[in-house]
């Protein structure tokens, strides 16, 4: 019913496959390039630090000026970065270092257009129906992460991870013909010089963040439960090429199959979500959600064949998926409509610094030790985390 909303909607499901076939891309040419785990796992944790260190700043701007032009620009960075990865692999200029790079710029990029993509979806659609399409736009996400390392996986065993990132580029046109088509301005309606500094409006935001309750309490949440879930992605290729032995094309569509469970379990869990909520609270579902994650890590590790791989990676999307949409639903309506984007942004940041932190801790881990180690350890304080913050709530409530 809303068709401005479904062209966005449509062609950000191809925006998101992009993503996820660059972050797979990035992180099997780590492989490639004889990087450690803890290098590997940096692939992640670098492309959420870009996030951490943008954030705050996209959502400022965000709710400034016209999120069309920040869209574009977003598009644009998005596409370049991707290009250029693929492009000094396919001559055999791309190193360790320069990999990490242009994953922040790409990270970067991606971090100024998330705060303005998601204020952009109250204004395609009414109140009544925003937490359907919030769903909606989480399901695209969750189905990319199936579509997106499949096609990853057999892209690159055909044609090389130079070409495949190439090629890439076309995932994010669509979209910036959408926005760029977009007749209505996106933009705050106050006079130019009635709009506070961007350092001002990072401080207002900073200080709703503070003293609202409630969302100080989803924040708080979200950086608890992440730190330990963020170790699965990180270290998954370098868990598949040491188990299964297998570096390049084989390697690739291993690890494209086990993200593509992912991503189908995602694609469920997002599904599921209208179901789910009707039974339990939202914040019921984020920690229900992070604990079958938990599980589903220890799974991983001692089902060691690759069915058991399969399930558990499929279950892991699922909680993930129900997890973070429940985060996503629970912002967009805890803040007010002025500050939306800043506060998007900052939720986005409190996840990006469990990812980052969490990256880096489980990669060390790993690299002093094992992978398994690191595995474990991830599950155990994911566990943890989620039962302190459960009978925290219950004794609130009591």
């Amino acid at each position: 019913e809303h068709k401005v909303f479904r062209r966005f909607w449509i062609f950000s499901f191809f925006a998101f496959i992009g993503a996820s076939l660059q972050n797979v891309g990035a992180a099997w040419l780590m492989v490639d390039l004889g990087g450690t785990p803890l290098q590997v796992s940096l692939v992640q944790g670098i492309m959420s630090l870009s996030v951490v260190l943008v954030a705050l700043p996209s959502g400022a701007v965000a709710d400034l000026f016209d999120r069309r032009y920040i869209m574009l620009g977003s598009l644009s960075g998005l596409m370049l970065a991707t290009a250029g990865t693929g492009a000094l692999a396919l001559t055999g200029h791309l190193s360790p270092q320069l990999l990490l790079a242009l994953t922040f710029v790409f990270g970067a990029s991606s971090s100024l257009m998330t705060p303005a993509m998601q204020s952009t979806i109250p204004d395609l659609v009414s109140r009544a129906t925003l937490p359907s399409a919030v769903t909606l736009n989480g399901m695209t996400s969750s189905a990319s992460r199936s579509v997106g390392p499949a096609f990853a996986g057999i892209l690159i065993s055909l044609l090389g991870a130079g070409i495949t990132l190439i090629t890439n580029v076309l995932a994010f046109v669509g979209l910036w013909l959408v926005v760029a088509t977009l007749g209505q301005s996106l933009a705050v309606n106050a006079p130019a010089q009635q709009r506070p500094s961007i350092a001002s409006a990072i401080r207002v935001g900073l200080r709703f963040a503070v003293t609202d309750s409630h969302f100080r309490r989803l924040l708080i949440r979200t950086l608890a439960c992440f730190v330990g879930v963020s170790a699965l992605l990180g270290l998954l290729p370098s868990l598949v090429a040491q188990r299964f032995d297998d570096v390049g094309a084989a390697g690739a569509r291993h690890l494209g199959w086990f993200l593509s469970c992912y991503g189908v379990g995602s694609v469920l869990g997002s599904l599921s979500i209208a179901r789910f909520s009707r039974r339990f609270s939202r914040d019921k579902l984020i920690l229900m959600g992070t604990l079958v994650s938990g599980i589903a890590m220890l799974a991983i590790v001692y089902g060691e064949s690759s069915s058991a791989m399969s399930v558990a990676m499929f279950a892991a999307g699922m909680s993930w998926a129900v997890a973070l949409t429940s985060i996503n639903i629970e912002a967009q309506l805890i803040l007010p409509k002025p500050l939306l984007a800043r506060g998007l942004s900052i939720s986005l940041m409190a996840l990006m610094i469990a990812l980052t932190t969490g990256s880096v801790i489980w990669g060390a881990i790993a690299t002093r030790w094992s992978i398994p180690v690191a595995l474990t350890g991830a599950a155990t304080v994911t566990i943890i985390a989620v039962m302190a913050q459960w009978f925290s709530r219950s004794a609130t409530s009591r």
